[in-house]
């Protein structure tokens, strides 16, 4: 296993292992407001989940970490997990992030992962109903809440004109997979540059 798979896995498994806090504090009393995660393009082995997941910088409980941990032991078919819950109805900085999950990290490693992810500004209404949308292409990505009645874009979008962070192509001489990489952090580097 080259370097750069070995940091990859260790990133999507420790991705699902953050503590995660009550989206709703125990001690709020105020008005709430409902946010929906979502998902498309789902198959047997990957989906495009677009996920809550922080408040304030508070971690939370979301469809990706939901679907990754359900799924531990489950063989190479996704079993994907949407989530929704209740959040405090003032505003506050949203963590928003839409990514490919594939069923099992070794997929991951030899499929196409696409990413896009940030915070934006969200003042929910009380009692009101949210959902987060998105779309991930190789040309540009995008995340964001709408109002689940009207379908009204309600917060910024988050926009990437990258591609995700690894996309595999295949080497039109061997025929055999090769990563291209971009947007990873700086220790993750292409097979190439990884000494054997």
């Amino acid at each position: 296993m080259t370097k750069l798979s070995l940091a990859l896995a260790i990133t999507v498994l420790c991705s699902a292992c953050a503590t995660m806090q009550p989206a709703l504090p125990e001690s709020y009393r105020g008005p709430v407001a409902k946010v929906k995660d979502s998902m498309a393009n789902v198959t047997s082995k990957q989906g495009d989940f677009c996920v809550l997941h922080s408040i304030d910088g508070r971690p939370i409980s979301n469809a990706i970490n939901e679907t990754i941990e359900r799924g531990r032991g489950m063989g190479l078919n996704l079993h994907a997990w949407l989530t929704d819950r209740r959040i405090p109805a003032a505003a506050v900085r949203a963590g928003l992030k839409c990514q490919t999950v594939h069923a099992a990290p070794i997929l991951a490693m030899i499929g196409t992962v696409q990413s896009v992810e940030g915070t934006v500004d969200f003042a929910p209404k009380p009692d009101g109903s949210y959902i987060v949308k998105g779309v991930l292409a190789p040309t540009g990505s995008s995340v964001w809440i709408e109002d689940a009645g009207s379908g009204e874009v309600v917060t910024a979008k988050v926009t990437s004109a990258k591609q995700g962070p690894v996309a595999q192509r295949a080497d039109p001489m061997t025929g055999r997979s090769q990563a291209r990489v971009s947007s990873l952090p700086a220790f993750v580097r292409s097979p190439s540059q990884v000494a054997m």
